[in-house]
């Protein structure tokens, strides 16, 4: 039995505390968090399980094994960092940190500590993505083209993050798990028509290897929620909607089949444009995060590595530090 603690109780923490109630060989022994509101919320949900608003002592309890941090993005080193030294294993909710710097010193002390840590990018965990993986890498789906995803809604405004680093890093895990590789120069645009200098809404280009060019729109400022990924092919194209529980993935078999015509002196292309069945592949019910949970345990279990280690964290981190950077010079081409 792993006892476990949870630093953070607000938007995402009670779908973690759900989530671990239906391990059986976990024990969430303590929740921490500094709303009394959120606190009494947790008292009525566990009565059996400790609730507190010092962080320090559900570190330093020497009882508890593991520690999942569900906090603001700015707290992730220091928690992180103070629970990797009293020796616990961690689990650190995206983004890993607000700069590479202090993802570096993570790595470093780890390597010290030899603990499991593990980073919430939770997509890499849902059965819709892991299922597009293996579509595009078989040879009927050709060469991808371009990716482009959008993910937006009206609200949850932030004032200590922007919609960047608040929604983006989901999609750039998504994109670099995808590939298997991570972007060679990023660009990004902006607006901040809420709150001065927290952008509402980004657009951001990422160039990734092999020519693939791949898109993200992300916003808290849109009159629709949508959660949806569209990956081209040269022979299929596939579009994923988070959002349809019933028909998440579809499978186009359309393409543009092109050709060289000799004319003359002159060189024309012939185009043909394909377009047949939509297929509809079955998708195994499983909920990402509780899939999450289970690798994080189990690596803990056997000592291995996890699939979104320090370093795939540290990676989504310095895409986002790139765009960022474009943001700040009012749309330039950043190399990584």
């Amino acid at each position: 039995m792993i006892k476990c603690g949870l630093i953070g109780y607000g938007y995402w923490g009670p779908n973690i505390a759900q989530s671990l109630t239906k391990l059986t060989h976990v024990n969430l022994v303590s929740i921490c968090d500094l709303s009394k509101g959120k606190l009494r919320e947790a008292r009525s949900l566990y009565p059996q399980i400790e609730v507190i608003n010092d962080y320090d002592k559900l570190i330093q309890n020497p009882s508890i094994n593991a520690i999942i941090i569900a906090t603001p993005a700015y707290t992730h080193f220091d928690l992180s960092y103070k629970a990797l030294r009293e020796g616990k294993h961690v689990l650190i909710e995206k983004p890993l940190t607000i700069n590479s710097n202090q993802a570096l010193k993570l790595i470093r002390l780890n390597k010290k500590v030899k603990k499991i840590v593990m980073v919430g990018h939770t997509f890499e965990y849902n059965p819709t993505i892991r299922r597009i993986k293996k579509i595009i890498k078989e040879d009927n789906f050709g060469k991808i083209y371009y990716i482009y995803s959008t993910r937006v809604n009206l609200g949850q405004i932030r004032g200590d993050i922007n919609a960047l680093w608040n929604l983006a890093p989901h999609d750039i895990s998504i994109l670099n798990f995808l590939l298997d590789t991570t972007p060679i120069e990023v660009k990004a645009t902006g607006g901040s028509f809420l709150q001065k200098g927290i952008e509402d809404v980004v657009f951001a280009l990422l160039k990734y290897p092999n020519n693939i060019l791949a898109e993200i729109h992300v916003s808290w400022l849109d009159p629709v929620k949508e959660r949806s990924m569209t990956v081209v092919g040269s022979k299929k194209m596939l579009i994923f909607d988070d959002l349809d529980n019933e028909m998440p993935l579809k499978i186009y078999d359309k393409r543009v089949d092109t050709g060289e015509v000799a004319k003359g002196l002159s060189t024309e292309y012939k185009i043909r444009l394909h377009s047949g069945d939509i297929y509809i592949p079955q998708i195994e019910n499983k909920e990402p995060l509780l899939e999450e949970l289970k690798h994080f345990f189990e690596c803990i279990k056997k000592n291995i590595q996890p699939n979104t280690d320090l370093t795939n964290g540290l990676k989504v981190v310095r895409v986002l530090e790139a765009c960022q950077q474009s943001l700040s010079r009012k749309n330039s081409w950043i190399k990584i």
